[in-house]
């Protein structure tokens, strides 16, 4: 039974996930860093009841709030590089201005540099928009260590693409955040990003709520690694041996983080996976209850339970492999080639097309009730059957 109960969900969700990729455009840019495998908790998730969005206690659920100093570091660097997402015809906000009189420190010779690394990596691509230019970027700053150091990571293939592909301006980085002084002014910064995070929390809460409520269990919040060990040579009489391998298991805790960025683009919503934390870059005035959010936080939710049954999903490859071919056909969407990532996406896609769809009837069924209130007895059955609301609803 536990294997049906898993993958017949996905069969459903594999065929509505692809119809709902072509009604809605998901517009999250998700960049994850290759993690190690994780092996989540042992028990499944626990049914629960929906938190309410007033009193919730959002650490419970995984979801922190912490403004990040490495993209506020990074986001002024891009401004002084060139970026500027500012709409025509506005002014640049009061923060942006700020960081701007910071900048006039820096020498002639090292913003030229920056705005020279900054064009000559633009992506050729088409199309491609200033959110996403600035989201490679984003990624590049989550990889490194913290200031004053900010430590880049070693060049090797473990490392997403897109920082790969403006790992050299790390240098630059380091270079600008020490000309700019922004050591002493970042503690500033970062009480202003604290402030704009905490307006965020009612709309996060209930986005979580609704979630929670529709799936009807409890996100993990933990993970364990199996961590190899090298134990001591063996001894005694007969021959050494070299030593053998074994592993240890290593809780790690699982966040969902939101972090804001005040110099972004309007409306650029970014997901980064690295490793246990998942790290959504939300700009100023986001809707944390939209799509584009919800579907974050339902990856944070899925990614662990795909993990959890992977020997069911490993028996079954060959039928949702072809599962995959049929539903690529048939509507024409890429979908990925590897069932895992194929199934989380799916059913993730699927949850939330269903959300939507529910808000959407709930709406019209509050519209209905508040017209049927105030219409006249001879309009009502007019309304409701408008409506396409059962009689006497």
């Amino acid at each position: 039974m536990k294997r049906f109960f898993f993958f017949a969900p996905v069969v459903f969700a594999l065929h509505l996930a692809a119809t709902a990729q072509q009604q809605q455009q998901q517009s999250i840019t998700t960049g994850a860093a290759p993690a190690q495998a994780t092996t989540p908790a042992a028990t499944a998730p626990s049914k629960i009841a929906a938190p309410s969005p007033t009193a919730v206690d959002l650490t419970e659920y995984g979801v922190t709030f912490q403004p990040d100093s490495r993209l506020i570091i990074m986001m002024s660097a891009l401004d002084a590089a060139g970026f500027d997402p500012t709409p025509p015809g506005r002014q640049p906000s009061e923060l942006r201005l700020d960081i701007r009189k910071a900048q006039s420190n820096i020498s002639d010779d090292l913003r030229q540099r920056m705005r020279s690394f900054y064009e000559n990596n633009r992506s050729q691509e088409p199309g491609v928009t200033a959110a996403e230019q600035a989201a490679r970027y984003v990624s590049l700053a989550f990889a490194l260590g913290p200031p004053p150091s900010l430590d880049v990571p070693e060049r090797s293939e473990d490392l997403p693409g897109d920082v790969l592909e403006v790992l050299d301006f790390a240098p630059l980085l380091r270079e600008f955040y020490r000309a700019a002084g922004l050591n002493e002014r970042l503690p500033s910064y970062l009480e202003v990003y604290k402030k704009q995070s905490d307006a965020l929390r009612p709309q996060t809460a209930e986005m979580v709520r609704a979630v929670l409520s529709y799936l009807h269990m409890r996100p993990m919040t933990t993970a364990f690694d199996r961590v190899p060990t090298k134990s001591a040579a063996a001894g005694g009489k007969k021959k050494k041996k070299s030593g053998v391998t074994t592993y240890t298991v290593r809780e790690n805790e699982r966040r969902f983080v939101v972090v804001q960025d005040l110099l972004a683009s309007p409306g650029a919503i970014n997901l980064r996976v690295i490793a246990d934390d998942y790290y959504l870059i939300v700009p100023p005035n986001a809707r944390m209850n939209g799509s584009e959010v919800r579907r974050s936080y339902l990856r944070y939710v899925v990614d662990p339970l795909v993990l959890r049954f992977n020997r069911e999903v490993s028996l079954r490859r060959d039928e949702l492999r072809g599962l995959i071919d049929e539903s690529q056909k048939a509507t024409s969407q890429q979908l990925s080639v590897d069932v895992f990532p194929a199934i989380a996406n799916s059913l993730i896609v699927a949850a939330d097309a269903r959300m939507e769809q529910i808000a959407a009837l709930e709406s019209l069924a509050l519209e209905t009730a508040y017209r049927l209130r105030r219409a006249p007895e001879a309009e009502r059955p007019r309304i409701t059957k408008e409506s396409g609301a059962p009689p006497g609803a």
